[in-house]
């Protein structure tokens, strides 16, 4: 054999190599990176554990239930007292939400954020919390649209303060908006329509 043959193979020796190396990296690296994502999506699941607790889900299910499509419009609550709020309400101090509605939708906001970055497995977050987090987009996209009919013709300024300074729920109707035809996997039901 010549030294040039001799040479040939070793380059063709170093290239599978090489090629064997890059592969068997980027399988580590992308392996590596899905189980940080499932660490990270068990350590936010316990964090929502954490900051929703019994009382936040009573709530919910209390406004789930007075919130009926049957014998009541989208934006209403027919309370079991007979009190008729609305999602306004839910918002303000003393309304039907009593604030933990309020918490719990900055709490999925706050997740949104990662959701929305791709930093959580989605489909264990939907399982555990897809009902609550998709009433919680309902009642937000009600506001939403109560807020563009009440101020139609925002000026430039507004506009950009509007942006600058996002809403208490900008992240889980982002997230939402984007996805909200592709959750309809399995969910935890808190409750049911009676």
């Amino acid at each position: 054999m010549e030294l040039t043959e001799l040479a040939e193979i070793r380059n063709w020796t170093l290239a599978v190599l090489a090629i064997t190396g890059a592969v068997i990296t980027i399988r580590t690296f992308r392996k590596n990176n899905q189980q940080r994502k499932l660490d990270n999506t068990f350590k936010t699941l316990e964090y929502l554990r954490k900051h929703i607790g019994e009382e936040q889900i009573e709530r919910f299910i209390e406004l789930f239930q007075a919130n009926n499509p049957i014998t009541s419009q989208p934006n209403e609550f027919k309370l079991p007292d007979g009190q008729i709020q609305y999602v306004e309400d839910m918002f303000s101090e003393g309304g039907c939400g009593n604030g933990e509605i309020y918490n719990m939708i900055q709490v999925f906001d706050l997740v949104a954020r990662s959701l929305n970055k791709k930093l959580l497995k989605t489909e264990l977050i939907w399982y555990e919390y897809g009902q609550m987090i998709s009433k919680c987009y309902e009642r937000t996209s009600q506001i939403e649209e109560i807020d563009k009919e009440q101020f139609p013709s925002l000026t430039d300024t507004d506009q950009k303060f509007m942006k600058k300074y996002d809403s208490f729920y900008h992240h889980l109707n982002k997230f939402m908006k984007k996805n909200d035809d592709l959750m309809i996997g399995p969910t935890k039901m808190y409750t049911d329509i009676e």
